[in-house]
C-alpha cells in the first residue's frame, strides 16, 4: 500500500541530476543561477513588487518544497510563507552598479539546501533616477534559464497590465503533472529507446575532451568571465556569411568555436556540451521548471578543414542532436563512462541564447545580465544577438583552471577569429589559417627573434687553439693518473691532424674516434678537428652491430683507435691504431697541421640519435653553430683557467661536447671519468672532492643518484650543476636547488647543437622547473598543427631555429628531411627544426615542457605527419621549400 501523500510529485529527469548533485556536495554553490534586469526608465517599484508576487504565485515549481524519502526525491507543495524583497538605494554610491554587483555576487555564495531553504531571491537596486536593478536568484532545482525567462516576461506583462490599469493576458493551463506524465511517458517509448541507441552509437569510440588549459580540474562555484561583442557592421557581415552557407548565425558561432578548441588544444575531435531546452510541445514550452538538458555535439575538425566545410557538419551535427535532445545528459555519461574515470566526458559548453532578452516594463526596456548560469568545469560560451545588430558573447571559466588574464587572453583569441570570419574570410580557408591573434598577442606568442650570430666565434679549433697559445702550461686533460697540458695537448692534435690529412681527411670527410676515456679520446676528437674533417664519436660499449650501422652511414676516411678497440671496427674499415709502434713513430715525426680555415658551414662533427623511434639517424652539426653554442655558454659558465670540470656523458652523445670543448675554450681542466667511476655515485662523489670542478653537467637519473638523501655529500654546494637530457622532476630540482651551488635546468634536441634552452634554478625553487628561455641566437616558437603560433598560455609543439640549428641528416638531403621545415618567421631560405616536444610559453615568456608530440594522454592532437606540416607550408606566401 503507497501511503505518500498524494500531493507529492517526483523531480523531473533534469531536477534529478541537481538533486543528486547538490546532495554530494551541499556547500557547493554552483546551483545557484542569478542575474540581473536593467530596467532603463522610470520604474514604479511598488507596482513592480505586486507584479513580481502575482508572477511568482503563479509559477508552481516556487511554491514547492524539496524532500527525500527511502532515497527516493520529491517535491510537494510547500506551507504557504511570505518572502522578501529588499530594496536599496545605491544612487549615492561612487560606483552604484559596481556595489549593487558585489551585493548580488554575495547572496549568490551562500550555499542553499533545496530540502530546507527558499529556492528564489530577488532584489531591487536603485542606481538613479530613472535606472532600476531587479536582481533574481534561484536554484537550479526550481528553474533553468528558459525558466527565468518565462517569469521575467510574465512579471513584465503584469506590471505592464497595472499600468495600464488592464488585467494581463491569462497563462496556459498545464501544470507540472502534466510535464512529469509526458517524461514518465516517453521514458516507457520505443522514442526513448531510439535516442539511447543513437548516443550509444555516436560516442562509443569517443576519447576524453583536452582542456583548452591543459589540465581538467573539478567544477568550481564560481566563475571568471570576459565580455567582447561585434560591431554592427562585422555582426552583418557575419549573418551575411552564415546566410551564404545556409546556415544560422547560431551555427556559424558553435563552428567558429569549435573551431577555436581545435587550435589551442590540437584535437581533431571536438566534443562540445550544448544546452538544449528539450521542451517538445506546448506543456513543456509553458510551465516554468527546470527542463534543461547538457548534450554532447560531436565535430571533427582538422588543420585543412575549410570553415564552410566546418559549418556544415556544425549544422547536421546540432540537427541530429536536436532530433535526440531527450535522452538526458545523466544516463549518456553513465553509459560513455561507467567506471567515473575520466575527469571529463563533455567538452566545453557553447550556449546560444537564442530567444528574447529584452522585455517591456510599461514602456521601461528592461535588459537582462547574466552573473551565474551553473557549474563551470573548464570553459562556458554564451552568445546572444542583442535587439538583432550586435553579436555578444561571455566567456565563463572555472577559476580553478583559468587566471583572469588568461581568461581575457582566450576571450580575445576568440573574438579575433570571428572577426577574421567577419572581415572576408573566405568559406574554403583552412580553419587553422584563419587569424587567432592579435598584433600584440601575436608578438607575444612568436617571442624574440633569434637575433644574428655571435660576431666572429671563431672555430673550436681557433677557440682551444688561443687557450694553446695563453695558458700552454695548464693542464688541459685529465683522466685518472694521466695528464696533458694545452701545450702538449696542441703538439699531440696538431700531429694527428698531419697523420689524417696524409690518409684523405680534409673538409667534407669523416674521421672515427673510438677510443676509450682517455686522454687520447680528446686529442682524437680535436685532432680530426684540425685536419678539417668531422668527427664520428663511437663509444667502445656499444654492441658491435650499432657500431656497423654508424660506420656505414658516415663511410670514414678511418677510424682512430687503439688495441682494445681496434677488433670492434668491421672489416674493410681502415684503422689508425695509436698505440701501433708504427703509426707512434709516425706521429712523433709528423709536422703538426691546422686547416687553413674552418667554414662555419662545413661538418665538425655527426652525432646519432639513439634509434628509439626507428633506424638512428646522423645529426650533421656544423662548425658554426656549435661555436656559436660555445661561445654562448662561455658567457654564461664563467670558466677561467684554474677551475675544472668532471666530464661523465659518453662521447656519442652530443652533450659530451659541451664537456669537452666548454673547459678547453676557457683554458680550465677537463677531468674525465671513466665509465666504471661514472656507473659508481660514491667512486663519482669521490673524484668531484678530490678535483673541486667548477662544473658537472648529467643527466637526472644520474643527478638522482648523486644527490640521493641523507647521504648526498657537501661538496656539490661549490658546483655549478647542468642537468638535462630527460624531464626534471620538481622534487629532484628541489634538492639540486638546496644542495648545489647552481643549478642550470637545459633543455636542446641534438638537432639545434647540444642545448636551446635554459632555467636557471634559485636556491628556495620549488615545483617542477619550465625549461627556461632560449639562448642567445636561438629561436624558439610554438606552433599549432597548421605551423600557426599558440597563444601565450596554450599548449603547442616547439620549433626551433637560429643559428645553432644542425645541417640536417647524414645522406638524408633536403629542406624537408625528416624534422626540418621551412619557417615562415625567420627570412627567406630559413630553417626551423619541429623537435616533437608539446610545451607552453607562459607570460615571462619562459618554456614549460608538457610531454612528446606521440605521447596520447591529453597530447593526442598534436600527432601531425611531414605531409600536413608540407602542405601548410604551401599555405604561406614567399616561403619556398
Amino acid at each position: 500500500m503507497n501511503d505518500r501523500p498524494q500531493s507529492r510529485l517526483p523531480l523531473t529527469d533534469a531536477q534529478s541530476g541537481v538533486w543528486y548533485g547538490q546532495r554530494l556536495d551541499p556547500d557547493n554553490t554552483a546551483y545557484n543561477v542569478g542575474q540581473y534586469v536593467e530596467i532603463d526608465g522610470p520604474v514604479d517599484q511598488d507596482l513592480l513588487e505586486t507584479a513580481l508576487r502575482r508572477a511568482v504565485g503563479e509559477t508552481e515549481v516556487l511554491g514547492l518544497r524539496f524532500g527525500e524519502e527511502d532515497g527516493t526525491p520529491y517535491q510537494e507543495p510547500a506551507a504557504p510563507s511570505d518572502w522578501p524583497l529588499p530594496r536599496t538605494d545605491l544612487s549615492t554610491e561612487p560606483d552604484p552598479l559596481a556595489a549593487a554587483v558585489a551585493l548580488m555576487r554575495a547572496d549568490l555564495a551562500r550555499p542553499v539546501d533545496p530540502a530546507a531553504d527558499r529556492l528564489f531571491g530577488f532584489a531591487l537596486f536603485t542606481l538613479g533616477p530613472r535606472r532600476v536593478l531587479w536582481y533574481q536568484r534561484a536554484h537550479h532545482i526550481a528553474l533553468d534559464a528558459y525558466a527565468v525567462t518565462l517569469l521575467t516576461r510574465r512579471t513584465a506583462e503584469f506590471y505592464t497590465a497595472l499600468v495600464k490599469g488592464e488585467e494581463p493576458p491569462a497563462r496556459p493551463g498545464e501544470r507540472l503533472a502534466d510535464l512529469l506524465a509526458e517524461e514518465a511517458e516517453y521514458r516507457d517509448s520505443a522514442r526513448c529507446a531510439a535516442d539511447r541507441d543513437y548516443w550509444q552509437g555516436q560516442l562509443a569510440d569517443c576519447a576524453e575532451p583536452v582542456p583548452v588549459g591543459g589540465v581538467g580540474h573539478p567544477a568550481a562555484a564560481d566563475l571568471l568571465r570576459t565580455r567582447a561583442s561585434l560591431t554592427e557592421p562585422e555582426t552583418a557581415a557575419l549573418l551575411a556569411l552564415a546566410r551564404d552557407l545556409r546556415a544560422t548565425w547560431a551555427d556559424v558561432a558553435v563552428a567558429a568555436f569549435a573551431g577555436y578548441l581545435h587550435r589551442t588544444t590540437g584535437s581533431r575531435d571536438v566534443l562540445l556540451a550544448m544546452p538544449v531546452m528539450a521542451r517538445l510541445g506546448s506543456t513543456a514550452l509553458a510551465v516554468p521548471v527546470m527542463k534543461v538538458n547538457v548534450l554532447p555535439l560531436r565535430v571533427a575538425v582538422a588543420p585543412g578543414t575549410g570553415f564552410g566545410e566546418l559549418v556544415g557538419r556544425v549544422v547536421r551535427a546540432a540537427r541530429d542532436l536536436r532530433r535526440h535532445q531527450r535522452r538526458r545528459a545523466e544516463e549518456i555519461r553513465r553509459e560513455l563512462d561507467p567506471s567515473g574515470r575520466r575527469h571529463a566526458v563533455f567538452g566545453p559548453m557553447v550556449n546560444i541564447k537564442a530567444f528574447d532578452y529584452h522585455f517591456d516594463f510599461g514602456g521601461s526596456l528592461g535588459t537582462p545580465r547574466n552573473l551565474a548560469a551553473g557549474p563551470v568545469e573548464d570553459l562556458t560560451l554564451s552568445v546572444y544577438l542583442d535587439g538583432g545588430a550586435r553579436l555578444r558573447f561571455e566567456l565563463d571559466a572555472n577559476p580553478r583552471a583559468y587566471t583572469a588574464e588568461q581568461l581575457a587572453a582566450r576571450g580575445q583569441e576568440f573574438r579575433t577569429l570571428l572577426g577574421a570570419l567577419a572581415g572576408g574570410a573566405r568559406p574554403e580557408l583552412p580553419i587553422g589559417r584563419i587569424p587567432l591573434l592579435g598584433a600584440d598577442a601575436l608578438a607575444a606568442a612568436l617571442g624574440p627573434a633569434a637575433g644574428s650570430v655571435l660576431p666572429a666565434p671563431g672555430s673550436v679549433v681557433e677557440r682551444v687553439g688561443r687557450r694553446v697559445g695563453s695558458v700552454p702550461g695548464a693542464v688541459a686533460v685529465r683522466a685518472g693518473d694521466v695528464a696533458v697540458t694545452y701545450g702538449e695537448l696542441g703538439d699531440r692534435s696538431g700531429r694527428l691532424a698531419s697523420v689524417l690529412v696524409g690518409l684523405g681527411a680534409g673538409p667534407g670527410c669523416w674521421v672515427g674516434v673510438l677510443l676509450p676515456r682517455s686522454v687520447d679520446l680528446v686529442v682524437g676528437l680535436l685532432g680530426v678537428l684540425r685536419s678539417g674533417a668531422g668527427y664520428l664519436p663511437l663509444d667502445p660499449g656499444f654492441p658491435v652491430e650499432r657500431l656497423a650501422l654508424m660506420l656505414g652511414d658516415a663511410a670514414p676516411v678511418c677510424v682512430v683507435a687503439v688495441g682494445e678497440t681496434a677488433g670492434l671496427v668491421p672489416e674493410g674499415v681502415p684503422v689508425l691504431r695509436l698505440d701501433d709502434p708504427e703509426v707512434a713513430a709516425t706521429l712523433a715525426g709528423a709536422e703538426p697541421f691546422t686547416a687553413a680555415e674552418m667554414d662555419p658551414q662545413a661538418p665538425a662533427y655527426v652525432i646519432h640519435t639513439s634509434g628509439s623511434t626507428g633506424r638512428p639517424k646522423g645529426v650533421v652539426v656544423p662548425h658554426g653553430a656549435l661555436a656559436s653554442f660555445l661561445a654562448v655558454m662561455e658567457g654564461r659558465l664563467g670558466l677561467v683557467p684554474g677551475d675544472a670540470w668532471v666530464a661523465v656523458t659518453t662521447v656519442s652523445f652530443d652533450i659530451a661536447g659541451l664537456e669537452l670543448f666548454g673547459p678547453l675554450q676557457a683554458g680550465a681542466t677537463v677531468v674525465l671519468a671513466d665509465r666504471e667511476t661514472v656507473r659508481d655515485p660514491q667512486a663519482l662523489t669521490a673524484l668531484v672532492a678530490r678535483t673541486r670542478p667548477a662544473v658537472v653537467q648529467a643527466t637526472p637519473s644520474l643527478w638522482e643518484e648523486l644527490l640521493a638523501e641523507p647521504v648526498a655529500s657537501p661538496v656539490w654546494s661549490g658546483v655549478h650543476a647542468l642537468v638535462g637530457g630527460e624531464a626534471l622532476s620538481g622534487g629532484l630540482a628541489e634538492r639540486m636547488a638546496r644542495l648545489c651551488g647552481r643549478v642550470s635546468n637545459v633543455y636542446g634536441p641534438t638537432e639545434v647543437t647540444v642545448w636551446a634552452t635554459v632555467a636557471d634554478l634559485p636556491a628556495d625553487h620549488r615545483g617542477t622547473p619550465t625549461i627556461g628561455h632560449p639562448l642567445p641566437g636561438v629561436r624558439a616558437l610554438v606552433l599549432d598543427p597548421a605551423l600557426q603560433p599558440v597563444p601565450v598560455g596554450i599548449a603547442g609543439e616547439l620549433h626551433l631555429s637560429g643559428g645553432q640549428l644542425a645541417h640536417g641528416y647524414l645522406n638524408r638531403p633536403g629542406l624537408t628531411a625528416g624534422r626540418f621545415v621551412a619557417s615562415p618567421f625567420d627570412g627567406p631560405g630559413a630553417r626551423m627544426y619541429r623537435t616533437g616536444d608539446v610545451v607552453r610559453r607562459r607570460a615571462d615568456g619562459s618554456l614549460e615542457f608538457l610531454g612528446r608530440v606521440d605521447e596520447q594522454v591529453k597530447l593526442r592532437g598534436f600527432r601531425i605527419e611531414l605531409g600536413e606540416v608540407e602542405s601548410a607550408l604551401s599555405a604561406v606566401p614567399g616561403v619556398g621549400r
